[in-house]
């Protein structure tokens, strides 16, 4: 009898003792690793830009501006960033045939739209960023000026029956960027998809120096 009482409280403190093991396990709370996004960055630029007005008689001329960008990640998981920013452009230039003179400037409003990978140097704080996107423009002034002799004659680009050309324009680009710390470097190259001018399209390359906060 007293065999039976002792198996009975041991069996009693055995389920006992099993219960709030279950009790405590269904009680913790799961934690969830959650990835921290991906830093981007943001960076103002100056640009050197040879402009070339393409088409029967293709003309590359001077160009400088400057831009503001902002990087943000766009996934977690995968180091793909969506670049956006503005900036301006003024292109100018002059060139001389025996005593003909030929001038033009043009100053446009520029807004790029970018997607890029972010490749860093192991162990290093070297950032290589291939990108690809699109460019929109709005020109503000352009002016075409022809000169021989006292003789002079302008043209506004962008005035109905003078130049005929187009305020607005929309293009691709492609390039890459090396970022070392606080500074980067950069270079593209792009087209417009539309004229800027009557049977002529612009095309750009921009060789860039920027500073990243």
């Amino acid at each position: 009898m007293k065999k039976i009482l002792l198996f009975s409280l041991m069996a009693a403190m055995a389920v006992s003792a099993d219960a709030q093991i279950v009790s405590s396990n269904t009680s913790m709370t799961k934690t969830t690793v959650v990835s921290e996004p991906r830093a981007g960055w943001s960076a103002f630029n100056l640009e050197y830009i040879p402009f070339k007005f393409s088409g029967d008689d293709t003309k590359t001329w001077s160009g400088f501006g400057f831009s503001g960008t902002n990087a943000t990640s766009i996934t977690n998981s995968v180091p793909l960033f969506f670049e956006y920013g503005f900036g301006m452009m003024y292109v100018f230039g002059s060139e001389k045939d025996g005593g003909f003179k030929t001038s033009v400037s043009l100053m446009s409003f520029k807004v790029p739209l970018n997607l890029a990978y972010d490749f860093q140097i192991p162990n290093t704080k070297v950032h290589i960023d291939p990108f690809v996107g699109l460019n929109v423009r709005l020109n503000l002034l352009g002016e075409i000026k022809y000169e021989y002799g006292s003789d002079e004659y302008k043209i506004d680009m962008f005035k109905k029956d003078e130049g005929d050309g187009s305020r607005f324009n929309f293009g691709w680009h492609i390039g890459a960027k090396v970022r070392l710390d606080k500074f980067m470097i950069g270079a593209q190259y792009g087209t417009d998809f539309s004229e800027i001018l009557k049977e002529c399209k612009a095309r750009e390359t921009v060789l860039s120096l920027g500073f990243c906060f």
